[in-house]
């Protein structure tokens, strides 16, 4: 993958915000996509030891089969429970009711979360 982003930020009160953003688009035929490489991971290491502790992660997928509407999937990882939301017809929602339909889906499955859309870009953070 090229173009990777990485951003380490360190808390005021311990700790460290992670983000990690990663883009593939695939544009055009689906069947003549190159195969599903699998999704990168990055292992934080402190001393070439793993640095264990609290995790969370996001996959962020816009799905359209054959020329049909586009689902958005959001798949949440959160202390070691996952969930997903499926929002389907997505590119004709407003940022407000995509906000509205992840926030929902994923609160009611048991992640507490805190979700922004601005102009189609989703972030997803954990409550604090």
């Amino acid at each position: 993958m090229s173009d990777a982003q990485v951003s380490v930020t360190d808390r005021p009160g311990g700790g460290r915000d992670i983000q990690l953003k990663v883009e593939r688009q695939n544009v055009g035929d689906p069947s003549t996509a190159p195969p599903e490489t699998g999704l990168p991971q990055l292992i934080l290491t402190k001393g070439g030891a793993p640095v264990e502790g609290e995790g969370f992660a996001v996959k962020i997928q816009r799905k359209r089969a054959s020329g049909g509407p586009t689902t958005l999937v959001v798949e949440v990882t959160s202390n070691g429970k996952t969930a997903k939301a499926e929002i389907p017809n997505s590119e004709s929602m407003s940022d407000a009711d995509m906000t509205s339909a992840i926030t929902t889906q994923l609160r009611q499955a048991g992640i507490d979360i805190l979700v922004a859309v601005e102009n189609g870009k989703i972030r997803v953070e954990p409550a604090k």
